[in-house]
């Protein structure tokens, strides 16, 4: 035990000057008469220029700062006590941001106190702290008693507002700051905070005003503004504009276009960014990009970003994996997408993310068994299923006409995994009844759900009633649906074909007349969930 904190100190000794370093160097020599282990309680400052003390003080309390190392932060802060440096202004100051980034702001409060020699460094310290811990009451009541309010001090407050949702508060003290004391760590919280807020128009606004802009202004105006709110090509544009593109500039594009149903434009930007820039694709580029070709279905696309993948130095992650994955398994190779999730199992086995991609993905193809084989080996190790999970395994209970099994994994959900099912959930059961000719349970079903049924959840009740050719389930899902969405074609077809297989003949013409002289649109069919 020793021996090893006597390295760690020995490493933070490095960052000193020679002088400095030999006054941590005497704890360490020392150290050996004590039984206990070398803490900077042990320094022996004998012999030292002051100026060397207080720089290897504020060294180690920055130190302890950055590794949120509280333990040796308070043994450095009574040895400043029995040294005398609780007087120096910049050690206090130094004590004051080691405990505010630890988040024990008793002690801080504390040194603030009896701090003799406050300063503008010390209130903006103090601000940092309560607002780190979310403390915005106490962050404003010091703000408005601060003597001399500094470009610091707003940032900051700003920055806790903007946090903490309280956008009216954040604007408001922005626009107190005069236009000349504000700098470019100001503008970009607020920008940032706009983007948050959704508010687009006062955020392009405030964005035209920065005389100066750096690259998070262009990176938020990106992703914040355009791409989070569906406006890809005004997005592009200022993309296009910018000078030094960074990587969180190359990813909110290139997601920006796999999210907004533009998976080819998505891949062109990654091909121009392997190819002519001097920023790497890393985690985030990939999934996007798995993301676009999943979308697209092209498994040549896909077998060509994965080798690229393979080459790279980028390091896998579960996330990763599952986008690799589930792009194999919508490309139709399932065979390939089992492979990877068997050679990453290892590596992926302490998440559910390769789990879920695996499991939907044999789902949706039909590979029922193999779904359901792959939710029983899930079980079996210590990683929680969660609600994605649960989408694919019922789906696969559809699939193979498994409806008890379907109804025990349903009910599992709550009672064993504390999962409340969504509508997705009631969806594959509505569509596992259905199918099964149980339309009454399928009603039952319906009406125990948390949430009103949507159109989805009504067109697969009524595609069911019609292959059981059952006219009043159909009658009463065709209302339902029309409620929702009175132009669906495909509701009004569905209906006409069941009327006609069941001979009802004037029930059909009276329906297609409606639907010729009504402004309706044709709609996809329902085929289930997943």
């Amino acid at each position: 035990m020793i021996k090893s904190n006597r390295f760690l100190w020995s490493r933070r000794c490095q960052v000193f000057s020679p002088e400095q370093a030999r006054c941590f160097s005497a704890a360490i020599t020392q150290s050996r008469q004590y039984t206990t282990s070398p803490t900077p309680t042990h320094f022996d400052f004998s012999g030292s220029e002051s100026s060397d003390i207080e720089k290897a003080l504020i060294s180690a309390l920055g130190s302890c700062a950055t590794n949120k190392d509280v333990t040796y932060g308070r043994q450095i802060h009574c040895r400043v006590l029995k040294s005398g440096f609780d007087s120096n202004g910049f050690i206090c100051n130094s004590l004051l941001n080691m405990y505010a980034k630890c988040r024990v702001l008793s002690e801080a409060e504390s040194v603030f106190c009896s701090h003799t020699k406050l300063d503008s460094a010390s209130f903006n310290i103090m601000i940092d702290g309560y607002v780190r811990s979310r403390r915005i009451r106490d962050a404003l009541k010091l703000f408005d008693v601060m003597p001399d309010r500094s470009c610091v001090s707003y940032t900051t407050l700003i920055k806790g507002y903007a946090q903490n949702d309280r956008w009216s508060e954040a604007m408001e003290l922005f626009r107190e700051m005069r236009s000349s004391g504000r700098n470019l760590v100001t503008w970009n919280v607020m920008l940032n905070g706009y983007s948050k807020a959704g508010l687009v128009e006062e955020a392009k606004e405030l964005f035209d005003q920065i005389t100066e802009k750096d690259i998070v202004s262009w990176g938020t105006m990106i992703d914040g503004w355009f791409v989070k709110n569906g406006m890809v090509e005004e997005a592009r544009e200022v993309f296009d504009q910018t000078r030094e593109k960074d990587i969180f500039s190359w990813n909110a594009m290139i997601s920006g276009y796999a999210q907004s149903l533009s998976p080819n434009l998505a891949l062109h930007l990654f091909r121009e960014m392997i190819s002519s820039s001097q920023v790497k694709p890393d985690v985030i580029t990939m999934v996007s990009v798995f993301s676009a070709i999943s979308s697209l279905g092209s498994l040549e696309e896909g077998i060509r970003a994965h080798e690229y993948l393979n080459r790279s130095s980028i390091p896998p992650n579960n996330n990763l994996t599952a986008a690799v994955i589930d792009m194999y398994a919508k490309c139709g190779s399932i065979e390939t997408a089992l492979n990877v999730f068997r050679q990453t199992k290892n590596i992926s086995s302490s998440t559910i993310s390769p789990w879920n991609a695996i499991i939907c993905g044999s789902a949706t193809h039909g590979h029922a068994k193999l779904a359901l084989d792959l939710y029983s080996e899930l079980q079996s190790l210590p990683i929680k299923p969660n609600s994605i999970t649960f989408v694919g395994v019922l789906s696969a209970c559809c699939h193979a006409g498994l409806v008890e099994l379907g109804k025990t994994y349903f009910d599992s959900m709550k009672e064993v995994h504390g999962i409340e099912p969504d509508i997705k959930h009631y969806g594959c059961m509505v569509d596992l009844l259905g199918k099964a000719g149980r339309l009454e349970e399928a009603i039952d079903m319906i009406k125990k759900m948390p949430v009103k049924a949507d159109v989805i959840i009504w067109g697969i009740l009524l595609s069911a009633s019609r292959i059981h050719r059952n006219v009043e389930v159909a009658e009463m899902a065709a209302t339902e649906l029309a409620a929702i969405e009175p132009t669906h074609e495909g509701c009004k077809v569905l209906l006409s074909n069941v009327y006609a297989d069941a001979g009802r003949w004037e029930d059909v013409a009276l329906v297609r007349e409606e639907m010729r002289t009504s402004d309706v649109e044709w709609s996809r069919a329902f085929s289930g969930v997943v």
